[in-house]
């Protein structure tokens, strides 16, 4: 299956909304560069297509845990979202939210 398009609220490094569509070209995917200073959240828009995914991050340890997973943003407190769209129309997504005793899960 080949990605159409990956929208990210809230997620890691991204603060906001990120809407990333994958170009194609005579129907056919074309190639896609993530470009940028360290620091800037291109690791979080692989990390966040993971998390949706596979409903885990490989690369940190501390999503294991239930009570704080490391997908939270770093900059406010609104609870990520990540949707991933493919060429056949399926569409995934995956987001923290809160029970009645604060817990957050995804």
């Amino acid at each position: 299956m080949k990605l159409k398009k990956v929208i990210i609220h809230s997620f890691r490094g991204i603060p906001d909304k990120l809407e990333i569509t994958f170009p194609e070209k005579g129907g056919k995917t074309s190639s896609l560069i993530i470009l940028g200073d360290n620091g800037i959240g291109k690791s979080s828009i692989v990390d966040a297509i993971e998390f949706c995914l596979q409903g885990h991050v490989s690369q940190t340890e501390s999503l294991k845990d239930k009570n704080i997973p490391s997908v939270l943003s770093f900059y406010k407190k609104a609870h990520p979202c990540v949707n991933v769209a493919f060429q056949n129309d399926e569409i995934f997504e995956r987001k923290i939210v809160e029970d009645e005793r604060g817990l957050l899960s995804s």
